[in-house]
């Protein structure tokens, strides 16, 4: 008997259930049910390889597109255990044996917004370059940014992950950030801006002591020549 001849002796079935007017509808809704889900099943019929094969090219010719796992579920139709058992490959593989245009369907790809509506990395660096010129001091660093951040706003790492960057130094780079210049006084700088360092006028006073016992010694050393 073939898939056909069974497939359509259940359609009789339930066809002559729904016109019986002797059954209470409770009675005759429940047996229809019962009919439905057998047919959903595939453990009456023996299949074999070349039974597989038709009811998947009867399945394109009749809706005239490739079957697909997904549609193995439906009436009448081989499942994916079933498959696998007589050609020892999963269901999605003879599919693709047998239907090579299921592999040439592209997938259209929905890039879904991150929770903080970035899309593209310019986003992402204009927030980093926004928030460290905003939280800048002496003492920044990657973690004073994660504290400093307003609330709501990525951490660092998570900004340069989807820049594709690794470091907090590539991302203060590639985000044209930088910390803030401190100007270091040269020497000569410091003793002038100094005079009224207390060690600077000790200096200063020994200085001036030693210049005038030289000065003492001089005069001395001349007199006793004379």
């Amino acid at each position: 008997m073939s898939i056909l001849t069974i497939m359509q002796a259940i359609q009789i079935g339930i066809e002559s259930i729904e016109k019986r007017n002797d059954l209470p509808p409770q009675t005759q809704q429940e047996a229809i049910k019962i009919i439905k889900r057998i047919a959903g099943r595939d453990w009456y019929i023996h299949w074999d390889k070349d039974s597989i094969i038709k009811a998947l090219q009867d399945y394109k010719q009749r809706t005239g597109k490739a079957p697909t796992v997904t549609n193995l579920t439906e009436t009448g139709m081989p499942k994916s255990l079933t498959i696998q058992t007589h050609f020892n490959m999963k269901a999605s593989l003879l599919l693709k044996q047998l239907f090579p245009e299921n592999r040439n369907t592209k997938k259209q790809i929905v890039k879904r917004n991150n929770i903080y509506g970035f899309n593209t990395k310019q986003q992402w660096l204009d927030c980093f370059s926004e928030q460290f010129n905003k939280h800048l001091c002496d003492d920044m660093c990657s973690k004073k940014y994660d504290l400093l951040r307003d609330e709501g706003t990525p951490t660092w790492n998570t900004i340069a992950r989807h820049c594709g960057l690794s470091s907090w130094i590539k991302l203060m780079d590639e985000a044209g950030v930088e910390y803030s210049q401190k100007k270091f006084k040269t020497a000569k700088e410091l003793y002038i801006s100094s005079t009224t360092s207390p060690t600077v006028e000790a200096l200063n006073a020994v200085n001036q002591e030693r210049k005038r016992l030289n000065n003492e010694l001089y005069q001395l050393l001349s007199v006793k020549k004379l």
